[in-house]
C-alpha cells in the first residue's frame, strides 16, 4: 500500500494554520493577522509531521465487504480499537465500495483510504 507523502502532510497542515484566526502576528493598527508568504519558513520549522507504528490493520480482516450494500462500520470500529489497543498503526481501507455509519478514530489511528 502506498503512504501519503510528508510533503503533502506538510502542505495540508500549512494550509490549515494559513487559514486559521490568530495563527500570525498582530497588526497593531488593525488587530488582525498578519498574513502573508513571508510566514510560511517560520510555520515549517515548526511542523512536526505524525509518526505511527508501522501496523497495517485491514478492515476487510475484520468484516468489511467491499459489495456497497454491507454495513462495514463494525468492522470499522473493530479495527480502529484493535488498532488503538495495539498502541497505533494504520487502518486501511482498501480500494472498493463500502457502506458505513459514522467513523470515531482514536489516538494513534492513521485512517488510510487506498
Amino acid at each position: 500500500m502506498n503512504r501519503p507523502r510528508p510533503q503533502t502532510i506538510i502542505w495540508l497542515i500549512v494550509l490549515a494554520a494559513l487559514c486559521s484566526p490568530g495563527t500570525f502576528a498582530q497588526s497593531k493598527q488593525s488587530k488582525q493577522p498578519v498574513v502573508d508568504w513571508s510566514t510560511v519558513p517560520s510555520i515549517l520549522a515548526r511542523i512536526k509531521p505524525p509518526k505511527f507504528a508501522a501496523r497495517d490493520f485491514n478492515i476487510t480482516s475484520y468484516g468489511a465487504v467491499a459489495d456497497g450494500t454491507t454495513d462495514a462500520t463494525d468492522a470499522l470500529r473493530k479495527a480502529i480499537d484493535a488498532c488503538n489497543k495495539a498502541g497505533g498503526g494504520r487502518v486501511v481501507v482498501p480500494a472498493g465500495t463500502f457502506l458505513t455509519g459514522a467513523v470515531h478514530l482514536k489516538s494513534n489511528v492513521n485512517l488510510y483510504l487506498a
